[in-house]
C-alpha cells in the first residue's frame, strides 16, 4: 500500500469512528436536552446555532495555524475535543455546562477539519484528489448511518448516560489513529512557510469560494426538510427515520463515486451536476406542496443525498487544486469559513421565512439562489 492511500484510509477511519460517535447521540439529543437537562427548545436551537457558529469562525484561523505548525497534533486535537465534551454531557445536569461543552465539540470540529483537508492537499496528487476526498467523506457517511442504528439498538437497555458514554469510544479510538499511525506530512518539514494573503490569490480562487458562499446562501439545514416532511408522511416518526437513512446511504455512495468521477471529467462539472441536484430537490418539495404525495418524499431525500455526498468532497479537491501545497489549510479554511457562515445565514433565513412567510417558501428561496448560484459557478470559475 502506498502511503497516500495508508493515509487516506487512516484518516477515512478516524472521520468514521468519529461520526459514528456523534451520530450515536444525535437522535436522543433533543430529549436529553429537553427532558434530562430540563432546558426550554428555544435553548437547543440557540446551542446549536452558537455551535455551528463557533465551528466556521474558527476555520479560518486554524487553517493558517495549520500551514504555520504541524497539522498532526492539531488533526488530533480536533478529535479529542469531541471526546472530552460528550464526557461532560454525561455528567451534565445544567444548561450551565451544555453551552461551552457544546461549543468545545463544535471547536473540535473547526480546528480539525482545515488541517486535515490541508494534509490531503499536500499529500494528494491533483489526478487522485477528488477520489481520496470522496473516500474521506464516504466513510463519514457510513459513521453517520450507523450510529442512529446502534442508538435505536442500546438506548432502551442503557439509557442516556451510558449512551453518551459509549459514545465516546469511537472519537477516543480516532485520536488513537491518528497520533499512533499517521505521519506527519514531509512536506510541512521541507516546504518554507509562506504566509498566507487572501488578496493574492488568484482571481479564480477567489471566485471559487465566494460563489461557494452563495450557494451556501441557500443551504438551509437538513432539520427543515425533516420538518417539512412529517407533515407529508402523516408525522410518521418510521417512515422519516427511513428517508433520513436512506439520504445517508446515497450521500456514502456518492462521496465515492462522485470524488472518482470528478477525477476523470473534472471538479466544475461534477460539481455543477451537484449544485443542480440542489435545485432539483426544492423544485421536488414545491411540487409536493401541490400533489400531497408521499413516496415522493424519499426520492427528494436520495437526490438529497446525491447532492450531499459530492458537493463538500469536491469543492474541497478544487479549493487544493486551486491553491499551493504551501497554504493548503489557509485555503481550506477560508473556504470553510465562508461557506459555513453562509449556511447558517440560510438556515436563519429559512426559519425566518417559514414563520413570517409559508413554510414552502424556503424551498422556493431555495431554488432561487441555488440557480443563481450555478450560473454564477458556470460562468466565472475555472477548472484550473
Amino acid at each position: 500500500m502506498t502511503e497516500e492511500k495508508k493515509t487516506v484510509k487512516l484518516f477515512s477511519i478516524a472521520a468514521f469512528l468519529n461520526d459514528l460517535g456523534h451520530y450515536m447521540i444525535t437522535p436522543i439529543w433533543p430529549m436529553f436536552i429537553t427532558t434530562i437537562i430540563g432546558a426550554p427548545v428555544s435553548f437547543l436551537g440557540i446551542i446549536e446555532g452558537l455551535g455551528e457558529a463557533m465551528a466556521a469562525l474558527i476555520k479560518y484561523p486554524a487553517g493558517i495555524w495549520a500551514d504555520k505548525t504541524k497539522k498532526k497534533p492539531l488533526i488530533a486535537l480536533g478529535y479529542l475535543l469531541p471526546a472530552v465534551a460528550r464526557i461532560g454531557y454525561a455528567f451534565s445536569s445544567t444548561i450551565a455546562w451544555i453551552l461551552p461543552l457544546h461549543s468545545l465539540d463544535r471547536i473540535g470540529k473547526g480546528i480539525r477539519e482545515p488541517a486535515r483537508d490541508g494534509y490531503l492537499t499536500q499529500t494528494i496528487p491533483k489526478e487522485k484528489r477528488g477520489e481520496s476526498f470522496g473516500i474521506l467523506k464516504a466513510f463519514d457517511r457510513a459513521g453517520a448511518a450507523m450510529g442512529p442504528l446502534i442508538a435505536f439498538a442500546l438506548f432502551g437497555l442503557i439509557g442516556y448516560q451510558n449512551l453518551i458514554l459509549l459514545a465516546v469510544i469511537p472519537s477516543a479510538l480516532a485520536v488513537l489513529l491518528i497520533i499512533l499511525f499517521v505521519k506527519e506530512t514531509k512536506k510541512d518539514e521541507l516546504i518554507k512557510k509562506e504566509k498566507f494573503e487572501f488578496n493574492k490569490m488568484s482571481p479564480n480562487f477567489k471566485n471559487a469560494i465566494f460563489i461557494s458562499g452563495i450557494f451556501g446562501l441557500s443551504w438551509f439545514s437538513i432539520s427543515f426538510m425533516i420538518l417539512y416532511s412529517t407533515q407529508i408522511l402523516n408525522y410518521s416518526i418510521t417512515s422519516i427515520a427511513i428517508a433520513v437513512f436512506l439520504h445517508t446511504v446515497v450521500s456514502s455512495f456518492a462521496s465515492f463515486k462522485g470524488g472518482k468521477l470528478s477525477d476523470k471529467l473534472g471538479r466544475k462539472k461534477v460539481l455543477i451536476f451537484s449544485m443542480a441536484l440542489f435545485s432539483i430537490m426544492c423544485f421536488g418539495f414545491i411540487l409536493s406542496s401541490w400533489n400531497n404525495v408521499p413516496f415522493l418524499v424519499f426520492g427528494l431525500f436520495a437526490i438529497y443525498g446525491l447532492h450531499y455526498g459530492m458537493l463538500i468532497p469536491l469543492q474541497n479537491a478544487l479549493i487544493g487544486d486551486l491553491s499551493t501545497s504551501k497554504v493548503a489549510s489557509s485555503a481550506q479554511g477560508a473556504y470553510q469559513f465562508i461557506f459555513g457562515i453562509s449556511a447558517m445565514l440560510a438556515s436563519i433565513m429559512a426559519g425566518l421565512i417559514w414563520e413570517y412567510y409559508a413554510p414552502t417558501g424556503i424551498f422556493y428561496y431555495g431554488f432561487i439562489v441555488s440557480v443563481i448560484a450555478i450560473i454564477l459557478f458556470s460562468i466565472r470559475v475555472k477548472e484550473n
